[in-house]
């Protein structure tokens, strides 16, 4: 991404567990669940995803960096041996 752009993500928790997912650096607005737009757009930099879930966040960085998106289980984002792996996502901003 570029600094002062938006980004549409769809999450979606196609698994059978709870993930807390958190957003380094900014907060998201949420815009929709399950394909229906919200009422009322929340702003969140963590989202409670239940096992079914999607929903649509806007996404808007307005300085540059390198940006973590993880679940906030350490176990579903980190091996017995602390590598790095499962429901993590880098974002990188860029001038």
């Amino acid at each position: 991404m570029k600094v002062g752009e938006t980004a549409r993500v769809r999450l979606i928790n196609i698994g059978d567990q709870v993930h807390p997912m958190h957003l380094h650096g900014a907060d998201f607005t949420i815009i929709a669940k399950d394909g229906q737009p919200l009422p009322q757009p929340m702003k969140a930099n963590t989202l409670d995803m239940m096992p079914g879930d999607t929903y649509d966040v806007l996404v808007h960085f307005d300085r540059p960096g390198t940006w973590v998106w993880h679940c906030h289980i350490i176990s579903h984002v980190e091996d017995a041996q602390g590598n790095m792996m499962g429901l993590i996502q880098v974002l990188q901003v860029e001038e």
